[in-house]
């Protein structure tokens, strides 16, 4: 039995998932967050020109599992809009090194993404960038006003962006978050140079909710193949889309379905040996003309020997039919990063009806409790102090 959301039609078992639910709800959540932070624009504007006047600042994205992704996705405007150094590193590799990247010669502006905000890395970070950077800038985007990370009261230089209630997840995987906190990292980046245009943000709305409806049938088509691995190829900002993509797939079946992640042209080097004959190829098509051009290489090449078990693009222009099993394309013009956010709404569509054709709970897929919502077990250990600092 199957029931109908507009003019999409989505089995029962799947829509009475909070997954569904959060999946499926993410272009309205884009309009609220658009609409939030018009109201706060100028706030912010305020609060960076602070860090602004510092000449020899550097930038880190921070963030853990896909929240480590957001600054992989975000960091190639960042790096276009602002004139210091940005890095988008993961807390998990902050913690471990952070003397790597944090300097007291170096102010820094630290903007950390987190769902919950009770990452344990998430505030350790946070902790270390006190100890070790001076002076610390820290911007904070998070989707649950309640998390630990805004209780930091002790910090100076502190600002906070709550996203609305609706994108804190509360199924395992993180749907709306992500690309509620990318679209953010997103229009932080620009928030000078202003040239993401309205036009802009109403296409990529309008084409978050055409993929929802084109790609529904094509993923419960593709959940009922009998694959038991997957390559999600991105070049650019498209490369963070993949490694999400992966994940998502990965978490939301358990990892009955092992995963991976490349750039088109690294794919080449060895990665590619990964595809048998129960792989499914992804391609996440580039709208730049010229990253496209090396991407049609490699799907031409992958045909030509006959690679994978089935093979589906995702872009804003069709693919020759002969070179794909299956394509959606959605014909818009979208920005390549502001694109990623449409991107990857096909993993978690193809994770939410993979997950329930091998018996799961997408809202909790992991029967052994291999993972959770928010990470566990993580003993955190002071970080000696540096001499002279």
């Amino acid at each position: 039995m199957a029931i109908s959301r507009g003019e999409m039609i989505i089995p029962k078992e799947a829509i009475s998932t909070t997954t569904a639910k959060e999946v499926f709800a993410q272009p309205q959540l884009w309009e609220a967050i658009i609409r939030q932070f018009e109201e706060r624009k100028e706030a912010i504007r305020q609060y960076l020109s602070r860090f602004l006047a510092h000449t020899n600042g550097q930038i880190i994205l921070a963030g853990a599992g896909s929240s480590a992704f957001i600054g992989e996705t975000i960091v190639h405007r960042w790096r276009r809009s602002w004139h210091y150094p940005v890095y988008a590193v993961p807390t998990t590799d902050l913690v471990t090194h952070p003397d790597t990247f944090f300097s007291r010669q170096r102010p820094t502006l630290l903007v950390s993404f987190a769902r919950s905000g009770n990452s344990p890395e998430s505030i350790h970070t946070v902790q270390l960038a006190e100890q070790l950077s001076h002076p610390v800038y820290h911007l904070m985007v998070t989707c649950n006003e309640k998390g630990e990370l805004l209780q930091q009261k002790e910090l100076k230089n502190q600002f906070w962006l709550v996203l609305p209630p609706e994108s804190h997840d509360q199924a395992l995987a993180m749907t709306g978050s992500f690309t509620g906190m990318a679209l953010v990292g997103l229009l932080l980046a620009d928030i000078f140079q202003q040239s993401i245009r309205h036009s802009d943000v109403t296409a990529l709305v309008q084409a978050g909710k055409q993929m929802l409806i084109d790609f529904s049938p094509v993923a419960q088509q593709l959940a009922n193949k009998p694959f038991r691995r997957a390559v999600f190829l991105g070049s650019g900002p498209l490369l963070g889309i993949a490694r999400e993509s992966h994940l998502k797939l990965q978490e939301l079946t358990d990892g009955q379905v092992m995963c991976q992640f490349d750039s088109f042209l690294g794919f080449r080097h060895g990665p590619r040996a990964v595809v048998q004959e129960d792989t499914l190829l992804v391609y996440l098509i580039s709208p730049d003309a010229y990253a496209r051009q090396y991407e049609m290489d490699l799907i031409r090449e992958i045909t030509e020997l006959h690679l994978g078990g089935y093979r589906l693009a995702v872009g804003q222009q069709d693919v020759p039919a002969h070179d794909v099993d299956s394509g959606i394309s959605i014909p818009v013009s979208v920005p390549e990063d502001l694109w990623g956010l449409v991107a990857v709404l096909p993993a978690q569509m193809l994770g939410l009806f993979k997950s329930i054709r091998l018996g799961l709970n997408p809202d909790n897929p992991s029967r052994r409790g291999a993972i959770s919502r928010v990470v566990q077990g993580v003993q955190l250990y002071t970080y000696p102090a540096i001499a002279g600092g």
